[in-house]
């Protein structure tokens, strides 16, 4: 990838990570969406989108996104990727017991 991908997917993602805190979901999936479309392979991005898909009820769709991210996970990643498949499944047993 080049340098100029690279540093737009750096600025992606600081406006996920400001639209997440500024409560505006909808264009944080999108930033997220778009660096996963750009990092095919990157676990950090795969995982990013799985838990915010998991937090809008998509279970399913992250789910693979974490399975895809498993594929591609370094053995330094793979605590932090284990910690993001425990959230995303809190996540989903608490929209399910509160349905």
């Amino acid at each position: 990838m080049s340098t100029g991908s690279a540093l737009a997917v750096w600025g992606w993602r600081r406006l996920a990570t400001w639209a997440t805190l500024l409560g505006r979901d909808g264009s944080a999936l999108a930033w997220r969406e778009r660096i996963a479309a750009a990092r095919p392979e990157d676990a950090q991005a795969l995982a990013s989108l799985a838990h915010m898909k998991a937090s809008r009820g998509a279970q399913p769709e992250a789910i693979v996104l974490l399975e895809r991210a498993a594929a591609h996970v370094s053995l330094t990643e793979s605590l932090t990727l284990s910690l993001s498949l425990c959230l995303c499944l809190s996540v989903s047993l608490s929209l399910t017991q509160s349905q």
